[in-house]
């Protein structure tokens, strides 16, 4: 079980009786869900004092940890600096990080490094929840908007989305 807290720690509790089994600190606090694949633990660090324009949810920093809590593999601020990630959690989808933006941005970042592999403005209204199948992303918005995209994938060995 992993849980973070807003002292900007990252716990990972043995099930059975919630011993605390490893931590890890880290330069934010962990926002919403995390996402958790074969090999990293995936989450949105929120920071209290870098709150801009307004907006009362800024996480701004993406960041893959190993699943016992000892190294950080990657750390990737939003593009869009301005903008916060507003994703419920990061996704995965082909061994790439799926997160949104406020003004309607899909990022992609590889799992392996965290760089940005594509991006694709969808909309003009933040992203909120991402759901995957093999080859389709459904993209909703906080104004209530899902997206269904396929997955375009010839001559690419990573399927890319495809708004045509």
């Amino acid at each position: 079980v992993y849980v973070g807290t807003k002292d900007k720690h990252f716990y990972r509790l043995r099930s059975k009786d919630g011993f605390v089994v490893s931590s890890m600190a880290l330069d934010g606090s962990p926002w919403w869900h995390v996402g958790i694949t074969a090999n990293s633990l995936l989450a949105f660090l929120f920071h209290h004092d870098k709150t801009q324009e307004g907006i009362t949810f800024a996480p701004n920093d993406l960041v893959s940890m190993d699943l016992d809590l000892k190294r950080v593999h990657w750390l990737r601020k939003c593009p869009n600096l301005s903008d916060p990630f507003t994703s419920a959690r990061p996704y995965l989808w082909n061994n790439e990080v799926l997160a949104g933006d406020y003004h309607g941005q899909l990022f992609a970042f590889r799992l392996t490094d965290g760089r940005l592999a594509w991006s694709q403005q969808l909309c003009t209204q933040p992203i909120r929840g991402i759901g995957v199948t093999k080859n389709t992303l459904y993209v909703g918005t906080f104004g209530g908007m899902v997206y269904a995209v396929e997955a375009l994938t010839a001559g690419r060995s990573t399927p890319r989305p495809s708004l045509n």
